[in-house]
């Protein structure tokens, strides 16, 4: 895997135009624009801001989708480590289309785990967006030391939450246990929240129960059906991924930091 792409130059320069924009400028600016690369710079900005931009954050990111111009690596993250490789989620779901194939096929079944920064609108809001971007920071650093093996990939999922396909994995529990230990080492003696995870995974053998449940027990015949089918079985495989990891944070995490759980009125829908 390569470094990513430093940060754009442009990017200062986007924003203090952005700054001065009312939202039905941006909203019209985004509607309008053909550049991957700008769509991602408006998305992180409006990252940053207030609640009421969040409706244009996600029109921002399903306007990159449809310009199918992507990069094939970009941070998530400003300020992204050197040497920190994350994949972005449309890889993420050409990757998962080509292991479902993979298993069809050939029978090789595959995991997937993820992570979620659990608080990080809390941290945003009650500490400061600094904060927030440090804990963003060393999450995608936790995470990347994780996928080193030749058969994984690192991808985002969405702001927040990452995922890491490999073609298996042999103890999930130590995983988590070295991902929450190098969290606690990190938020040891810093001011704030500690840096929490809200975990979710899927072992080959649930892996292998979505797909058949989602395909059915008829292979599809032809090339249309075959894509439709795998399309199918990577929506139902990420919507499950990030259900178990609100589970988990819900379980594990809310009631022992009930401020992570608060959500004002107008906040993001995405953060959970």
């Amino acid at each position: 895997m390569t470094k990513v792409d430093e940060p754009n130059k442009g990017v200062n320069s986007l924003e203090a135009m952005l700054s001065s924009m009312s939202p039905d400028e941006i909203k019209a600016m985004i509607a309008g624009s053909r550049s991957p690369k700008q769509l991602q710079a408006i998305a992180l900005y409006l990252c940053g801001r207030r609640e009421y931009l969040w409706g244009l954050l996600e029109e921002a990111y399903k306007r990159v989708d449809d310009a199918k111009q992507l990069h094939p690596r970009f941070a998530s993250v400003e300020g992204l480590a050197e040497g920190v490789s994350i994949y972005n989620r449309a890889f993420l779901e050409k990757e998962l289309q080509r292991r479902v194939t993979s298993y069809l096929r050939h029978g090789i079944s595959f995991t997937l785990f993820g992570g979620d920064i659990a608080g990080l609108h809390y941290t945003n809001n009650a500490e400061s967006w600094s904060a927030g971007d440090a804990k963003m920071d060393e999450a995608a650093r936790i995470f990347s030391t994780h996928a080193q093996r030749a058969d994984e990939s690192l991808c985002v999922i969405g702001i927040d939450e990452y995922a890491l396909v490999a073609t298996a994995h042999p103890n999930i529990s130590k995983l988590v246990e070295s991902v929450d230990y190098a969290s606690m080492q990190w938020s040891a003696g810093r001011e704030g929240s500690p840096l929490l995870f809200g975990y979710g995974w899927l072992t080959e053998k649930a892996v292998d129960e979505y797909i058949l449940k989602t395909i059915g027990k008829e292979r599809p015949e032809t090339r249309a059906e075959w894509k439709q089918a795998r399309s199918g079985v990577v929506k139902h495989l990420i919507d499950e991924l990030n259900s178990r990891m609100v589970d988990y944070k819900r379980e594990w995490i809310y009631p022992y930091c009930p401020e992570f759980a608060a959500r004002t009125p107008g906040s993001n829908p995405l953060q959970t």
